[in-house]
């Protein structure tokens, strides 16, 4: 290698670390410094005297997005009151209005009932119940194949006791009369109406019972603790259960409330979202029987944090602060919005004096100049709605 390129390689080296030197003191300047140099803000004029005077400069450039409105610290969300129960009566399972059955030496002339039970668990005391309009022989019944009666009916109405356990989910009841034997001029008939398959029912579907309700994100956000509370009405002298209730899926409560009395539960907040939020209340009261849960006055309470809203600062050097109160110089503040038209409340507090920021533009612009001193000064911005700022900047200018 020649001393030509050897030189040559030395002075690349050379710029290389002035660059790097030059890049590292720029990344450690002051952001308003920084963006000055940058974007070459600072402006110099030559002014009628002969001296030089500064262009706009940028003191503070953040962009502090959604600040969010807090008007309380305390909501609760209402649900409606509902009951609990368990309770069994008496149901029509099949009922048929008319039936004829025959038989003699020439014809024969059966019928079939068909039932189904959909909860045979849940069923008991079945049975059958007709009124008898005519009657000659014994009258049979065989029920899913088994016969069940055999005998000649006197009385105008009958009941029939079913046993449970001949019972299935679908069952066949038929009915047919006795043969006349030699008397083959003669006919066995019954004629029956109003025929009912009858069963207490117990009803368990109201053991449980769910609702939803709604929080925004904002309460989301600020959410620092959370309770459930509700007013139990009930007959301690009843059969009752464990009452169970969940938020999301979340169990919060499992256990035997005191008739006439309140329930406050808190619970982890953390179990709960933005937007709507389910609450199960259930319980598995033994049965059959009646019993019952009523709930009122239910609340699921929330208290947020007290907001903290952000403070932002900037430096006014003396030369430019004697500047501003000379008037040849200005502060202004200028926020940008997300929208239009919409109205846009905040207070503003400029080194703790208080003013404000009421506009439906998308920009806004206020003059600083007589809120300002010497030094370090501070912005806050205390919202009265919710207030998307996109860019918030402080120049002198």
């Amino acid at each position: 290698m020649n001393k030509k390129s050897q030189s040559g390689s030395k002075a690349a080296m050379l710029v290389a670390i002035i660059m790097g030197l030059i890049i590292l003191y720029i990344l450690f300047l002051p952001p308003s410094e920084r963006e000055r140099l940058l974007y070459n803000q600072t402006v110099n004029e030559t002014s009628e005297t002969g001296g030089t005077t500064e262009g706009n400069i940028t003191l503070l450039l953040e962009h502090p997005m959604l600040l969010e409105y807090l008007p309380t610290t305390e909501y609760e969300k209402s649900i409606p009151s509902f009951s609990l129960y368990i309770k069994t009566g008496s149901a029509v399972v099949k009922k048929q209005d008319f039936i004829t059955v025959k038989n003699s030496w020439f014809a024969t002339q059966t019928y079939e009932m068909i039932f189904p039970v959909s909860d045979l668990k849940n069923s008991d005391n079945f049975m059958l119940n007709f009124n008898l309009d005519k009657a000659q022989g014994n009258l049979m019944v065989k029920l899913n194949d088994k016969l069940i009666y055999d005998k000649e009916i006197k009385e105008a109405n009958v009941v029939i006791n079913l046993d449970k356990s001949d019972i299935k989910d679908q069952n066949k009841l038929v009915f047919s009369v006795s043969s006349v034997g030699i008397k083959f001029w003669s006919t066995n008939a019954y004629e029956l109406s109003n025929v009912q398959v009858l069963a207490d029912i117990t009803d368990i579907t109201k053991q449980a019972s769910k609702t939803n309700f709604i929080i925004s994100s904002t309460e989301i956000n600020n959410l620092d603790q959370s309770t459930a509370r509700f007013y139990v009405s009930c007959d301690k002298k009843l059969e009752l259960d464990k009452l169970e209730v969940s938020i999301n899926n979340h169990l919060i409560y499992s256990q035997l409330p005191l008739c006439g009395d309140y329930v406050q539960q808190e619970f982890d907040p953390a179990i709960l979202i933005s937007g709507e939020n389910s609450m199960e209340f259930r319980t598995k009261f033994a049965g059959p029987t009646t019993a019952y849960y009523t709930l009122d006055n239910l609340l699921v309470k929330l208290k947020l944090k007290e907001p903290v809203y952000p403070t932002y600062y900037f430096d006014l050097s003396s030369k430019r602060f004697d500047k501003i109160t000379q008037g040849t110089k200005k502060i202004k503040l200028r926020m940008l919005f997300t929208d239009d038209f919409e109205s846009k409340r905040a207070e503003l507090r400029i080194n703790g004096i208080k003013t404000s920021l009421d506009t439906t533009k998308k920009e806004f612009i206020k003059d600083l100049s007589d809120f300002v001193k010497q030094d370090n000064n501070a912005i806050k911005i205390i919202p009265s709605a919710n207030l998307e700022i996109i860019d918030l900047k402080v120049t002198y200018e």
